[in-house]
């Protein structure tokens, strides 16, 4: 199912990826560019999807604790 923001596939993909990226790193350590390069996409590209890196940072962590 597509939300207005793209496929719930590709949001998924990039919550996972990003959750990987915060667990690594830390959350401070952690920028938005680092996030951008390692989901392959742009920053504007992850803003599009998820607006700021604190809404990165609760979903990416809401999605992967909902998997467990």
């Amino acid at each position: 199912m597509a939300d207005e923001k793209g496929s719930s596939d590709r949001r998924a993909a990039l919550l996972e990826t990003c959750f990987e990226v915060f667990c690594k790193n830390g959350l401070e350590n952690t920028g938005l560019k680092m996030l951008a390069e390692a989901c392959g996409v742009t920053n504007g590209a992850l803003l599009y999807y998820f607006e700021t890196k604190d809404n990165i940072v609760i979903e990416s962590t809401a999605h992967c604790m909902a998997k467990v």
